[in-house]
């Protein structure tokens, strides 16, 4: 299983999508993670949140996750999961069920 470079900044806010559910939340902020990905990786690492993370718009080396406040429990999963600095699949699945078993 590929394991990917996945640092989170912390929680914040930003405008965008659930990468639980999709739903979109504009013209609301959603809490999100600012991870520091590998440059080479990024687009990867976007697919592995099945294109429901983005690119950072000024920084190559940023992707942003967001997640509404029915899966904020998600999203601390998530935080605390790249804590390890790599990331698989299976780790971004798990971290959309973890929280809530």
């Amino acid at each position: 299983m590929e394991r990917y470079s996945f640092r989170s900044r912390g929680i914040g806010l930003e405008q965008g999508s659930c990468f639980v559910c999709g739903q979109p939340q504009p013209p609301s902020l959603l809490p999100n993670i600012c991870a520091v990905v590998n440059v080479s990786e990024r687009e990867r690492v976007i697919k592995m949140f099945d294109y429901k993370a983005r690119a950072h718009a000024s920084r190559n080396d940023q992707v942003i996750v967001c997640a509404c406040k029915d899966h904020e429990r998600s999203l601390e999963y998530l935080h605390v999961l790249s804590k390890i600095s790599m990331l698989t699949k299976a780790d971004v699945n798990a971290s959309k069920v973890a929280p809530y078993v």
